[in-house]
């Protein structure tokens, strides 16, 4: 029905938002890192190090990004998007 149409749509609207924000932030992470200048009299900092940290982080969002995916995707009905009752 309509209904079901319209949540499965909702759904794959807020799955995209999602999978998007995971993305952008992952990218914004390694990013930083990329872009860091150097500060004048500190010591360099450690590029392989920060990218370790970035690699957990980034981790971190994925699987956290993949769970609420699936939270959304348990209350959409399945099945097709409207059915036809044969009435006219």
């Amino acid at each position: 029905m309509a209904t079901k149409g319209i949540a499965r749509a909702s759904t794959s609207n807020a799955k995209l938002r999602i999978v998007l924000t995971g993305f952008a932030t992952q990218l914004g992470q390694l990013r930083a890192i990329a872009e860091r200048a150097p500060v004048p009299g500190k010591e360099p900092v450690d590029t392989e190090e920060q990218l370790e940290t970035a690699k957990s982080v980034n981790k971190a969002i994925q699987v956290t990004m993949g769970k609420a995916v699936e939270e959304i995707c348990r209350d959409v009905p399945e099945g097709p998007a409207s059915k036809d009752s044969g009435g006219g």
